[in-house]
């Protein structure tokens, strides 16, 4: 996204709580497994989009996301090819996985950098949770 222009604040491996004040500027949130709450949504009057890097929603209130207008997506095609290999039964898992988790993490970070840049730049994202948000907001 850097590359893109955007300017991109990073906190890795901190809890939403304990993220610092400057988040109240945030147009943009992009969380894991972090829990996005209605407490914290309430200090981010500027969040346009909540973006979930994986499939699952349940850390994020989407009922309170969807009363204030914020758009969330999710992943919903990541780690596919991965899950069914680690749960077939004849498979064997090595030292090599570390690689191809990697690639898998490097992949999903470019799969939600793209779907951000094209929510930015107006353009339709295939991914979108919450569609009747988006259709109240205005991207400036």
């Amino acid at each position: 996204m850097r590359k893109a222009g955007y300017q991109v604040d990073v906190y890795d491996g901190i809890a939403t709580a304990d993220l610092p004040n400057t988040i109240e500027d945030a147009e943009i949130l992009v969380v894991q497994l972090q829990q996005v709450t209605e407490a914290l949504l309430d200090q981010m009057p500027s969040l346009k989009l909540i973006a979930r890097e994986g499939i699952g929603l349940d850390s994020i209130s989407l009922q309170a996301a969807s009363k204030r207008g914020i758009t969330v997506m999710n992943v919903p095609d990541y780690c596919l090819e991965e899950v069914a290999l680690l749960h077939h039964p004849k498979a064997i898992v090595t030292n090599h996985i570390a690689w191809y988790s990697e690639q898998s993490e490097a992949r999903l970070r470019n799969l939600t950098s793209n779907r951000i840049i094209d929510f930015l730049e107006g353009r339709e994202i295939p991914n979108i949770v919450n569609k009747k948000a988006l259709e109240s907001m205005t991207i400036k």
